[in-house]
């Protein structure tokens, strides 16, 4: 009947929306209320800030499904362009193929990711840096002259090699004063770690 036909090309009609939103309504509908409830908080910050800074401008008000390889090329070239390192070009499309990871369970994408076609070459991102002890005996009376709490958590990064993120996770049940040892359990790998303490 007509009416079955205007509920079919309705039905259609909405289909065809649904598959063409576009990444940033995707995000802010979909992804970001799931994404900030699922991931841990410096993982959320990082790809908020990623698609803020970097995807929305550039590819945000086209289509999911019709990004192309080029679009997020564009992006790597703006970001080279602007100094950013190779590390910081792979969280964004990292960032990117979340988002396409996202879609295509949820059936608005198909097939391979296109930041799977932007090149990124070899990324070494490693320094090694260590401090002359007169330079740690000078950024520890400066933080000291500022906040007491601040010197303690600096003095202890410098002699474990912690990050502040661990160390601010630390609870008096991982401080083993018998053996003299730290038990890390919220690494940046997500596995345990001891440290001996001084």
């Amino acid at each position: 009947t007509l009416a079955e036909m205007q509920a079919e090309g309705q039905a259609k009609r909405q289909e065809e929306a649904r598959l063409d939103i576009v990444l940033a309504d995707y995000w802010c509908e979909n992804y970001a209320p799931q994404a900030q409830q699922t991931k841990r908080p410096e993982t959320w910050r990082g790809e908020e800030r990623n698609m803020r800074v970097w995807l929305a401008p550039a590819v945000g008000a086209i289509p999911l499904r019709k990004i192309h390889a080029r679009d997020l090329e564009a992006v790597r070239r703006k970001m080279a362009g602007e100094g950013k390192a190779p590390r910081t070009v792979q969280l964004v499309l990292a960032t990117f193929r979340a988002v396409w990871r996202h879609a295509k369970a949820w059936g608005v994408v198909e097939g391979e990711c296109p930041a799977k076609g932007v090149p990124l070459g070899r990324i070494d991102n490693g320094r090694v840096r260590f401090l002359a002890p007169e330079e740690l005996n000078q950024l520890l009376e400066a933080v000291k002259e500022r906040d007491e709490n601040a010197w303690r958590l600096c003095l202890l990064a410098a002699h474990t090699g912690a990050r502040l993120g661990e160390l601010a996770a630390l609870r008096w049940a991982q401080v083993d004063m018998a053996s003299n040892s730290l038990t890390l359990i919220h690494t940046k790998t997500g596995k345990p770690r001891a440290l001996p303490m001084t």
